[in-house]
């Protein structure tokens, strides 16, 4: 019944992705029809096309603001590809979605390749450290807090999962001492193996050779990575907050606890503003965003 016809699927359309979290057959193929009909209205009254392109919007950012209803969209989406691909051409936030799943899922992945091959660098001994270094001297939290210009912890990285190899792997003393002489205050290492070319070796090689602050950066799940960094001088390491929030690491106060047994400070990362609340709530005072 033209214009009438059109407004009323669309009002239902909205309610049940506001409300439900399933996502059936019928909604998708309402979804279509409703839009199939978009152009016709145009046509007719371009302020009624107007006026259901705004609730279009709608639905958009009712699912952008709902990861899990976001997730199950997608699912029936990918599930129905013909409806999809004519959706996608109508809609096309729906076609944005699908590449933001696919880097949640790439991320998901990488996360859990990362946690395996800290098990595999625990189970191969890679932290098995032999002698006991002291940490620096100094209280990098003061000096930050007393420099009169930025303060920067800068990285000593080869390589990473997401980007690849970023530089020859070469002298790390070498490396430390240009950045030191550059200005950095600390010095985060990578000591993960596999997926980045760290090595706890290069960590214990810079640690002999300068004073300032250390950070050993790894996917730390373990209370044996813990006792490494003890033992190889770190006056830092790293816990990730979204690893712990997300489920793939268990008990953050536990590692922090041990840390902090060990006379060790802990660096806690977060992406989110959740991670970051979180984070504050374990009482660590530096934190990286």
């Amino acid at each position: 019944n033209g214009v009438k016809y059109i407004e009323y699927p669309v009002e239902i359309l909205v309610n049940r992705f506001l409300s439900s979290p399933i996502i059936d057959q019928e909604s998708g193929e309402v979804l279509y029809d409703t839009l199939s009909q978009l152009d016709e209205v145009t046509k007719e009254s371009e302020e009624k096309a107007t006026e259901i392109l705004d609730i279009m919007d709608q639905i958009s950012n009712a699912m952008m603001d709902n990861e899990e209803h976001l997730n199950k969209v997608l699912e029936f989406l990918q599930a129905h590809k013909e409806l999809f691909e004519k959706l996608s051409s109508k809609f096309p936030h729906i076609a944005t979605f699908s590449e933001e799943k696919t880097k949640i899922d790439k991320m998901i992945e990488l996360v859990n390749s990362s946690i395996e091959n800290s098990q595999n660098a625990i189970d191969d001994g890679i932290y098995d450290i032999t002698e006991t270094l002291p940490k620096s001297e100094i209280d990098l939290q003061e000096s930050i807090k007393s420099n009169s210009h930025a303060s920067l912890i800068t990285e000593i990285k080869f390589s990473s999962p997401a980007e690849g190899d970023i530089r020859q792997i070469s002298d790390p003393i070498q490396i430390a001492k240009s950045m030191i002489s550059g200005g950095a205050q600390a010095l985060s290492i990578l000591t993960q193996p596999y997926l980045f070319n760290g090595s706890p070796e290069y960590f214990i090689k810079i640690r002999k050779n300068v004073k300032i602050p250390l950070l050993m950066k790894d996917i730390m799940i373990d209370k044996i990575q813990i006792d490494a960094a003890k033992k190889m001088g770190a006056d830092y390491f790293l816990l990730i907050q979204g690893l712990f929030d997300n489920g793939f690491v268990s008990d953050i106060d536990k590692l922090i606890d041990y840390g902090h047994e060990k006379d060790l400070k802990i660096l806690l990362e977060a992406h989110t503003k959740t991670e970051f609340e979180n984070a504050i709530k374990t009482q660590e005072y530096l934190l990286l965003l």
